[in-house]
C-alpha cells in the first residue's frame, strides 16, 4: 500500500494503461508488484491470467517504461487481426464527417449541451466558421442549454448530417470512442427525434469509432488511451482555455451560473479540437496502415445478393412498415378535440412501444460483436476468452454436437438451460448444457446441422425476442380505436381512465368500505367480489412495495380459476410471472 508519496514514485502496477484490479491482484501474487517489474517480465505464465492479456500487460508496461526514461514518444503496430484494427478504417472521402458531444451530467437527468462537427471544405459553406490555422477545414456548433433547445439541436443536427452524408456516399461520420455513439441513441429514444436516421446511420456502418480501431492496431507507450493521450504523435500540445473533460465541466458549470457568453467560446474552442484531433487521428491511422503494409483495407467478400442489393431490401421494408406505423399514428390523433383525445394519445404512443423497447437490446447485441475478449470477461452477460478443453467437440447424439470450453475467471449471470451466440458474429453458438463455476468450464449443446463450433470463442445473449405477434396485437386495437373502437371497449375504457364497471354496482362505487379497509382478509374478500362482476371491464391493484400486490393478484387468479374462467398472466419478465404463478402456493 501507498501510503506516503505518489504512485509514480512507488512505480505502482495501477499506472498501467488499462489494467484491472484483478490483473493486478494475479501479478502481486506472482511477485510482479512494479510496472518496471512487468515491463522486464521473462516468464510467459501468471497464475489466473490467460497468456494473452500477460503478453498485452508486458507490452503496455515496456512501451510506457520506454517513453518515460527517453521523453521520446513509442508505439508500436499489433500483429493483423482479419476484420479488426486498420481493416475497420475505410477510404478517407472529401465529404468525411468528425464529431464530438460535450455533456453536463450534473443537469437532470443529463445534457447534451454541444455537439461540434468538422469537415473538410467545399465551395458552399453555410452557418460554419473556419478552423484557426486550418483554412481547408470548416466546423459547425450546435448549442442546448435545457431540453427544449436539446431537442431542437438535436433535430437540426441529424438534419445536417444526413444531408452532408447523402450528397456523398463513400463519406463517414468519425468519433472516438462509444460516447457519442450512446448519446445519438439516448438523444433519438428521449426526443423521439430523428429515430429512424439514428438507425440509418447505425444499421449502414457510417460511424467509425477510431478509439476501437486504435486498440485493435496500435499499442502506444502512454498511461491511458483517451485521445489527448494520442495528441502527442500527431498534433500539438493544445494551447485553449480549456484542456481537458474536467475543466470543460467546470467552465460550463460556471456559464450556467453566470451566463458569461465568453466561457461558451473556451468550450466551443475545446470541442472544435477535439474534433480536429479526431480528423488528424484518422490521418495518423491511415499512415501507420501504410507503413505496416496494411492499406487500403481489404475490400468485404459476399456471396449471393450484393451487399447493397440486401441493404436495399431490408431498408425497404422498414420504411414501408415506418410508412404504416407514421399512419396509424396519425390517424389516431388527427382530431385534437375528440372527447377521447387523450385515449388516443396513449394509443399513438403504444404503436411504437415494441420497437423502441427492442432498440436497447439490438444495440447492445451489435456493440458486443466488436468488444475484444478482455471487454467481454467484464460483461456479466457474457462469458469471454472461452477456449475449447481438448478438441472442443466431446459428443454427439442423433440431432445435436456438445461442446466443452474453459474460461477465465469472470463473474457471469448465464446459467445451464440458457441460449447463446458467438459474440463475434452474433451467429447461435447453442444451448448451455452445463456451465462449473468452480472449475469454469461451460458445456454447449448445438444441432448437427449447424456444424462445429470455433476453438476460440467468447459468448453473449441474443437479441431480444421477436414480438411482431405483440406488435400486431396492439396495431389491431389500434386500426379498431380509429374506426370507432367497437371491438375492444375494455381497452378504450382502460386507456380513457374510465371507472370499472360492475355488475349491479354504480360506477366508480368502492368496493369496500373505508373501515374494512385494514382488514386484508376482507379485502381479499371484496377483491375477488368486485373480479367475477366486472362487466367487460377492468380493475387496477395499486400500492408500494410490500403493499400485497403479487399476494393479491395470485389470489384472484385462482378464484377465477376455480369459477371456470381462462386466466392469462403477462408481463415483461418471467421473473414477474413466476411471482404470482407462485405466490398463492
Amino acid at each position: 500500500m501507498v501510503r506516503n508519496g505518489t504512485w509514480e514514485e512507488a512505480d505502482h502496477l495501477c499506472r498501467v494503461a488499462d489494467i484491472t484490479k484483478r490483473q493486478t491482484r494475479y501479478l502481486t501474487e506472482a511477485g510482479v508488484s512494479t510496472l518496471s517489474k512487468l515491463a522486464s517480465l521473462k516468464t510467459a505464465r501468471v497464475a489466473g491470467m490467460a497468456p494473452e492479456i500477460l503478453f498485452r500487460l508486458k507490452q503496455q508496461a515496456r512501451l510506457q517504461k520506454q517513453t518515460a526514461t527517453s521523453g521520446l514518444s513509442f508505439y508500436e503496430i499489433l500483429p493483423p487481426q482479419p476484420g479488426l484494427g486498420f481493416d475497420k478504417l475505410p477510404l478517407a472521402d472529401a465529404g468525411d464527417l468528425f464529431f464530438d458531444f460535450e455533456g453536463d451530467p450534473m443537469y437532470p437527468g443529463g445534457l447534451e449541451y454541444l455537439c461540434g462537427v468538422l469537415w473538410q471544405a467545399t465551395s458552399d459553406e453555410e452557418e460554419s466558421e473556419p478552423v484557426p490555422g486550418r483554412p481547408d477545414l470548416r466546423f459547425r456548433a450546435f448549442w442546448a442549454h435545457d431540453r427544449v433547445e436539446e431537442k431542437h439541436a438535436f433535430a437540426e443536427l441529424m438534419a445536417f448530417l444526413m444531408a452532408r452524408l447523402a450528397r456523398s456516399p463513400g463519406a463517414h461520420l468519425y468519433h472516438y470512442a462509444p460516447y457519442e455513439k450512446t448519446a445519438l441513441r439516448r438523444l433519438a429514444s428521449m426526443h423521439a427525434t430523428a429515430e429512424t436516421a439514428v438507425d440509418e446511420l447505425l444499421r449502414t456502418n457510417r460511424m467509425v469509432d477510431l478509439y476501437r480501431v486504435v486498440r485493435e492496431s496500435v499499442r502506444v507507450g502512454e498511461p491511458g488511451y483517451s485521445i489527448k493521450n494520442l495528441e502527442r504523435f500527431y498534433m500539438p500540445a493544445r494551447t485553449t482555455a480549456v484542456s481537458s473533460g474536467g475543466d470543460s465541466l467546470v467552465i460550463y458549470d460556471r456559464f450556467r451560473e453566470t451566463g458569461e457568453n465568453s466561457l461558451l467560446n473556451d468550450l466551443r474552442d475545446y470541442n472544435r479540437d477535439d474534433c480536429l484531433s479526431t480528423f488528424l487521428l484518422r490521418d495518423w491511422l491511415i499512415e501507420r496502415a501504410k507503413e505496416s503494409s496494411r492499406w487500403p483495407p481489404p475490400a468485404k467478400v459476399t456471396t449471393g445478393r450484393s451487399v447493397e442489393e440486401s441493404e436495399d431490401a431490408g431498408r425497404a421494408e422498414r420504411e414501408e412498415r415506418e410508412r404504416a406505423q407514421a399512419a396509424l399514428e396519425a390517424a389516431l390523433v388527427s382530431d385534437p378535440k375528440a372527447k377521447d383525445a387523450e385515449a388516443r394519445q396513449l394509443m399513438a404512443d403504444l404503436v411504437g412501444f415494441h420497437r423502441r423497447e427492442a432498440k436497447p437490446a439490438w444495440w447492445t447485441f451489435f456493440d458486443r460483436q466488436e468488444q475484444s475478449a478482455e471487454e467481454l470477461q467484464d460483461d456479466g452477460e457474457c462469458l469471454g476468452g472461452c477456449v475449447a478443453d481438448g478438441k472442443g467437440w466431446i459428443g454427439q447424439d442423433k440431432r445435436s454436437l456438445t461442446f466443452r470450453y474453459r474460461y477465465p475467471e469472470q463473474e457471469t449471470k448465464l446459467r445451464e438451460g440458457v441460449a447463446v451466440c458467438i459474440a463475434a458474429t452474433g451467429e447461435p453458438a447453442g444451448t448451455i448444457f452445463a456451465l462449473d463455476e468452480a472449475s469454469r468450464i461451460v458445456t454447449l449443446k448445438r444441432g448437427a446441422a449447424k456444424g462445429e463450433l470455433p476453438k476460440e470463442l467468447s459468448l453473449m445473449l441474443g437479441g431480444p425476442v421477436n414480438t411482431d405477434p405483440l406488435r400486431d396485437t396492439v396495431w389491431a386495437v389500434a386500426r379498431d380505436m380509429v374506426s370507432g373502437g367497437h371491438n375492444f371497449p375494455h381497452i378504450g375504457a382502460l386507456l380513457r381512465r374510465d371507472a370499472p364497471r360492475l355488475l349491479g354496482r354504480p360506477v366508480g362505487a368502492p368496493i369496500i368500505g373505508p373501515v374494512d379497509r385494514e382488514d386484508p382478509d376482507r379485502l381479499l374478500e371484496a377483491s375477488k367480489l368486485a373480479v367475477h362482476a366486472l362487466d367487460r371491464s377492468w380493475l387496477v391493484i395499486q400500492g408500494p412495495p410490500g403493499a400485497g400486490k403479487t399476494y393479491t393478484t395470485s389470489h384472484l387468479a385462482v378464484s377465477l380459476i376455480q369459477a371456470g374462467k381462462t386466466v392469462g398472466i403477462a408481463s415483461n419478465s418471467h421473473k414477474a410471472i413466476d411471482s404470482v404463478a407462485t405466490a398463492s402456493a
